[in-house]
């Protein structure tokens, strides 16, 4: 069994706006990563560890004060993906892979996230990624396939692997962020 962790993604280069926008927008504990060459800043809320519907109500709040696209992503125990994508405040994608549900894919806008990826990421890959044609075979597979997805997502938006499959507690244990 895997871990599990939250975490927003912000598209800016300005921690220090990050920062206080979180602080304004009154979410609670919170850490955040950030790296000088890196377009996304990264925040951990304890409060939503264990609570997507906080970190949706988050993700809304960070980005309508900063007018800014956020990431709120979520995998519980390595195995499921979901994640929800607001852009000034508007929720613009909401989604959620689970491979041992009936409805393996809800949501998933690709045009949404091929907005906000990496220069020259092709559309055939998201779709790919975002629509699988069939669920992990093997109950390995299945155990980390959350894990996987949020590892290729870092890679398709630019977001280093260190800032995209960690939580707060993670953080809080290594005695990292601020």
């Amino acid at each position: 069994m895997s871990y599990s962790y939250t975490n927003l993604q912000i598209k800016t280069g300005d921690p220090g706006r990050v920062r206080e926008a979180i602080d304004l927008c009154n979410i609670g504990t919170a850490k955040m990563l950030a790296r000088a060459e890196v377009s996304w800043v990264s925040v951990y809320p304890f409060m939503t560890e264990d609570d997507f519907a906080y970190l949706k109500e988050c993700a809304e709040r960070v980005s309508r004060r900063m007018a800014l696209p956020v990431f709120g992503f979520m995998v519980p125990n390595g195995a499921v993906f979901r994640y929800i994508l607001y852009e000034h405040g508007d929720l613009v994608d909401e989604y959620s892979y689970d491979p041992q549900a009936q409805e393996l894919v809800s949501g998933g806008k690709v045009d949404a996230v091929l907005s906000l990826a990496k220069p020259g990421m092709k559309k055939s890959r998201l779709q790919q990624l975002l629509h699988p044609s069939q669920p992990p075979q093997t109950e390995r597979d299945r155990e980390v396939a959350g894990d996987r997805l949020a590892l290729q997502f870092a890679e398709i938006l630019g977001i280093p692997r260190v800032q995209m499959c960690v939580g707060f507690n993670h953080l809080k244990w290594a005695q990292a962020g601020r």
